[in-house]
């Protein structure tokens, strides 16, 4: 699919992304998803990778008194301009306070669902700190299910528009 006037022109290309032909350059703009549009995002990324923590979560009662361990990605969009252009972590979100705040959330409750832990845990990062969209992972290794298996894995991701109040 194309259109466009005298400018430039617009293309749909696959897999689904949108993009903006000007003087034979590409931008991409937006990626056609199945519920909707999601917008082409130039913001910078912050990761937290493989957190490893302790908690009460599950369906099963056992799950929730003796606990497991989890395994935590988090990754943060936001703009980190004024990070990188002074060098100081007074213009920066601070690693170490990022990881206080999931590791305070994801251990300082009960879920019966990776579910529902994922989504305070990102309640919690978009009222701490200035970032505009959030990725979770929670992997639970020790999974009451008959077979072989690593582990389950949940992933939310949402932007701040998104979460509204939370």
């Amino acid at each position: 699919m194309e259109w466009g006037r005298n400018a430039g022109t617009f293309k749909v290309l696959s897999p689904g992304w949108i993009y903006f032909y000007l003087s034979s350059k590409r931008y991409p703009l937006a990626q056609l998803g199945l519920c909707g549009i999601s917008y082409f995002d130039s913001m910078d990324t912050i990761r937290l990778n493989n957190i490893v923590l302790y908690a009460r979560h599950g369906v099963a009662p056992e799950e929730r008194e003796l606990g497991q361990r989890f395994f935590l990605d988090v990754e943060i969009h936001a703009d980190l301009s004024a990070a990188a252009q002074t060098d100081k972590l007074s213009q920066a979100i601070n690693y170490e306070a990022v990881y206080h705040t999931v590791a305070t959330t994801f251990t300082g409750s009960t879920c019966q669902l990776l579910e529902g832990i994922a989504w305070r845990v990102m309640q919690a990062l978009f009222q701490e700190y200035p970032v505009e969209r959030v990725t979770i992972r929670v992997r639970k290794p020790s999974v009451r299910i008959e077979g072989v298996l690593d582990s389950v894995e949940v992933e939310l991701s949402r932007n701040r528009e998104e979460m509204g109040d939370g």
